[in-house]
């Protein structure tokens, strides 16, 4: 468990006044990581009397920390907001000279632009972000029940094969000598384990599979 958020929610409930203003530097990853979205989604108690008012992202920043960084700014209000508040939003950027330089010396070195952000979706999961994106949850596709397999080239002893005297890509009008690859072969189940095939066959038939590189195969690849 990434413990950033709990950490500033919990200086927010136990140390702070009633007025109090919050700004920390935190991990970057506190705007879209799995373990931030009840902090992106504002799913949190209202005991933490913990309000996002806004923040910096400093991605463009170098050199800086070891992980990228943004600053988030809150204030002491038991009404926690939802995920549909609007946040004045810094993107920072520039180079620095070194790290744990005087403002004075960064801030003629630095640059921002003043944004809007706002939480985004994408499926289920959700960000903080000044990109454009879905304001809400998307429902999961309605082939996701019967989904069985990504892409994909099947049987693989029918298109992968072995070319004599192919080195790199095939010259299109020319014709090599191929056969069903020998380790594909070996692999291959019914009703497909008694395929074998060999012949002459056009380059311009005849593609590299990055899944199967450096094996050819008769067929251009799938997606993917």
């Amino acid at each position: 468990m990434e413990l950033a958020t709990v950490f500033m929610a919990h200086s927010m409930a136990t140390f702070a006044r009633k007025d109090a203003l919050l700004g920390f530097v935190m991990p970057r990853g506190v705007l879209s990581a799995d373990q931030h979205q009840n902090l992106i989604l504002r799913k949190y108690s209202t005991a933490t009397k913990l309000k996002l008012t806004g923040y910096w992202d400093l991605w463009d920043v170098t050199p800086l920390f070891n992980v990228p960084s943004c600053v988030l700014f809150a204030k002491r209000d038991p009404l926690t907001g939802t995920p549909r508040d609007k946040l004045p939003v810094k993107e920072w950027g520039g180079k620095l000279p070194g790290r744990d330089v005087s403002w004075d010396v960064a801030k003629a070195r630095l640059t921002f632009q003043e944004k809007e952000g706002r939480v985004i979706y994408l499926g289920t999961r959700a960000a903080l972000s000044t990109a454009p994106g879905a304001s809400a949850e998307s429902k999961p596709s309605a082939y996701q029940a019967v989904f069985k397999q990504g892409a994909t080239i099947l049987p693989r002893s029918f298109y992968f094969v072995r070319v004599d005297g192919l080195e790199g890509v095939a010259d299109p009008p020319a014709q090599y000598w191929v056969e069903t690859d020998p380790e594909q072969a070996a692999e291959a189940k019914k009703p497909y384990d008694d395929i074998h095939l060999k012949g002459m066959v056009e380059g311009k038939f005849i593609y590299q599979s990055a899944r199967f590189a450096p094996r050819t195969s008769l067929c251009p690849p799938g997606p993917g």
